[in-house]
């Protein structure tokens, strides 16, 4: 018997035949990343880092506080309610400054004068002036090392009867101002002897010239290191209504490691490579 292919079948084994000499495809080149040459340059050059400055912390006494200096340079400023200890020098401060009463401490060639000003317009400002006692204040204060600057020679005597003469034997009311200065509490225990009351008035550095424009305070301290300090307060309420009360020396403590110079202003600063 005769085998004939049926024409699907032939068509079936002639596609068979051309897929089996087909040769394999050629795959596709794999892709590898290039560096371009900026990349290559950023990859090998280090980044600089530049050093922060260590702070210099710098302490100033609670005496001092309300004092204002003319500090050079960049400082942490270190302020506490203690005064300053030597033991505490590299620990919590780098350079401090305190008034001159201990050894071992370098002595500025400046010192700072406390007075006080009152009113010129108020017609209790002479009796005020002549009710305060510096070298008494000093004596309470128990500090030996203030320099009294008025000798407050007034007896008491005569001022109980001057307020008498001024129709006020029971005393007054005046406004003090408040700010943290050596003195205040003692000058109001002298006033308040003459039965002389002071009301407390708070101040700040930033308002107490304010307060005083305005007419809230009768008397406050104020503080001075040159002739030219002194003379703003002079030109303020005039010198017959500056009552200067003491003065006294600075001095500074550093780190040994620390390269101090005095200032025009003669204060310590370090001085930085």
């Amino acid at each position: 018997m005769k085998f004939v292919m049926k024409p699907f079948w032939g068509w079936i084994c002639v596609i068979l035949l051309l897929t089996a000499c087909e040769s394999e495809p050629t795959p596709f080149p794999a892709q590898i990343p290039t560096v371009t040459p900026d990349a290559l340059v950023s990859a090998q050059t280090p980044i600089s880092i530049t050093p922060q400055a260590t702070t210099v912390r710098y302490a100033i006494d609670p005496l001092l506080a309300h004092i204002p200096l003319a500090l050079t340079g960049h400082y942490e400023i270190v302020s506490d309610d203690r005064p300053i200890s030597p033991s505490d020098l590299g620990i919590t401060y780098d350079i401090g400054i305190a008034p001159a009463s201990a050894e071992g401490w370098g002595l500025l060639p400046i010192s700072v004068s406390i007075g006080v000003i009152f009113r010129p317009d108020s017609a209790y400002s002479d009796i005020l002036w002549r009710a305060i006692d510096p070298p008494l204040l000093i004596e309470q204060l128990g500090l030996s090392w203030l320099i009294p600057l008025h000798d407050g020679t007034t007896p008491a005597t005569v001022l109980r009867t001057d307020l008498a003469n001024m129709g006020k034997p029971d005393g007054f009311m005046v406004d003090m101002g408040i700010i943290g200065m050596m003195g205040e509490a003692q000058i109001q225990a002298q006033l308040g002897a003459l039965f002389i009351q002071t009301r407390r008035i708070p101040l700040s550095d930033d308002n107490r010239l304010i307060a005083w424009a305005n007419g809230d305070i009768d008397l406050m301290l104020v503080s001075w290191m040159n002739d030219a300090e002194k003379a703003q307060w002079v030109n303020l309420v005039g010198e017959a209504y500056l009552l200067p009360l003491y003065r006294f020396g600075i001095a500074y403590i550093a780190r040994p490691d620390l390269n101090i110079i005095i200032s025009d202003d003669g204060l310590p600063q370090v001085v930085t490579e």
